[in-house]
């Protein structure tokens, strides 16, 4: 399940949501939540060590491994994506419905009959595009990959049917 609200209470969530991240990507939150881990205790470690000054003063710090946290989701993120040479497997779905959550931004959502890996329905964040483009009934293509860290992910799209 993922928050579908942006409000600074909502922030914490919001970083091990998908669909606060690429609109297409999502990924497992095990995965997720230890790449995590282990890359911004690493950087912060290594801050750390490299800088005494640093190490005495403790909020400093904090405010490093808080960063840092952000800066390594988005960077493991990419190179699961960007160095996955996985075979894709695609997967015809059926569009059950749709509904937008707004606040500062717009999120468009797609809620999809289950597909590949996935046993139950499931809202999946789209761009506006996709959104506009479809309609419940309508069939989608959602292009599954192993994730080159073994974080799988997916893209929903049209299936280019002509």
């Amino acid at each position: 399940m993922h928050a579908t609200t942006h409000t600074a209470s909502a922030a914490v969530t919001d970083l091990l949501d998908p669909s606060f991240y690429p609109r297409t990507y999502r990924v497992s939150t095990r995965s997720r939540v230890l790449y995590l881990l282990l890359s911004a205790v690493i950087v912060a470690a290594s801050l750390a060590a490299t800088d005494a000054e640093l190490r005495r003063r403790g909020w400093e710090l904090s405010a490093m491994l808080v960063i840092s946290l952000v800066y390594a989701y988005g960077a493991i993120l990419e190179a699961n994506a960007l160095l996955d040479q996985s075979r894709p497997q695609v997967f015809e779905t059926t569009i059950v419905g749709k509904h937008k959550s707004g606040g500062k931004t717009t999120t468009y959502y797609l809620r999809l009959k289950p597909w590949g890996p996935r046993e139950e329905e499931d809202d999946v964040s789209v761009s506006s595009e996709l959104y506009d483009a479809t309609a419940p009934g309508q069939r989608v293509c959602v292009v599954f990959r192993k994730g080159a860290l073994e974080i799988p992910w997916f893209v929903v799209s049209g299936c280019g049917r002509g």
